[in-house]
């Protein structure tokens, strides 16, 4: 009986000092947050010409983008976007079609159940008339910084390397 009970609390110890070490999203925002403000990285309202190359996901509000010219912005979002972390896909909406603009400019994060608040793996039109339940949520673009091949890099690590 004290073996089982010793090695439950063993148990529980083990698990909540796992936990303690996961970051949640507002010490995220808040790395990134101290990262614009330390490298004091310029805020840009509108970059044109812009053509989408590449995007890495940093967490749900926060991502890189390269665009031609070998140039890399951060994108912050205005709230929350569902699953931008782990989907493998996403969708520009501009109110210009040779412009990438914070604040009227948005991205699309295509597929994301609404009625389960899951995402389900279908992403096509066929997949939405088998599940009407499927939404494409719209994350609006509230800044874009302009950074260097340096600041990419170490902003890439920033949270990776965070317990």
């Amino acid at each position: 009986m004290i073996k089982t009970l010793l090695s439950f609390m063993l148990i529980i110890l083990i698990l909540s000092s796992c936990n303690s070490n996961a970051i949640n999203s507002s010490e995220r925002n808040k790395i990134y947050y101290d990262f614009i403000h330390k490298n004091k990285l310029p805020v840009i309202t509108k970059v044109s010409p812009f053509r989408l190359k590449g995007w890495i996901s940093l967490d749900n509000r926060h991502l890189l983008v390269s665009s031609t010219f070998q140039k890399s912005y951060l994108i912050s979002l205005k709230s929350y976007c569902t699953d931008l972390k782990y989907t493998d896909k996403i969708i520009l909406k501009r109110s210009s079609p040779s412009a990438l603009k914070a604040q009227s400019d948005y991205i699309i994060v295509p597929g994301v159940s609404i009625a389960h608040g899951f995402t389900e793996g279908a992403r096509t039109v066929q997949d939405r008339i088998l599940n009407p339940n499927l939404a494409d949520i719209r994350c609006h673009i509230k800044s874009i910084h302009l950074l260097n091949e340096n600041q990419v890099d170490k902003i890439s690590s920033l949270v990776k390397n965070t317990p």
